[in-house]
């Protein structure tokens, strides 16, 4: 169920940001209090100007979380950043899952090809990441 919304249009102003090293990957095997359960960006395949939809779901492993974030990045096959965003102030009670999502309409300007999402949880602090895939999803841009 997708609770929280955040649309980007096209006037969106998108920089090109390095994601830098590639943060761990923590999960419920490694007794994480939090673990990301599904991402996926949809359609797959989007042309420019169209609307893709990105959503994940993390778990609480652990009690009563309040304050979280959820970052996401969206990175060509060249490793440019062409989207960074995050939601805050989320809250998530013990054993229960909550999922975020983000509508991007895709500019004109993002070129066509291969993109990956890495999404990062962050505590309430956002200093200290407690989920993290860096190739939670994939999609494809076409002219």
């Amino acid at each position: 169920m997708w609770l929280t919304k955040l649309v980007l249009v096209s006037t969106l102003a998108l920089s090109a940001l390095s994601w830098g090293p590639a943060p761990s990957s923590v999960d419920a095997r490694d007794g994480a209090i939090v673990s990301l359960v599904e991402t996926e960006a949809t359609p797959s395949n989007v042309e420019q100007r169209h609307v893709l939809t990105i959503g994940t779901t993390f778990s609480n492993n652990g009690g009563r979380l309040d304050g979280l974030s959820v970052e996401i990045d969206v990175r060509a096959a060249d490793g440019t950043s062409v989207l960074h965003e995050k939601q805050t102030g989320l809250r998530v009670s013990a054993g229960d899952e909550r999922s975020v999502y983000w509508e991007w309409r895709i500019p004109q300007r993002v070129s066509a090809g291969s993109y990956v999402v890495g999404v990062d949880v962050l505590d309430n602090d956002g200093q200290h990441v407690l989920a993290s895939d860096p190739e939670a999803a994939s999609f494809f841009v076409t002219q």
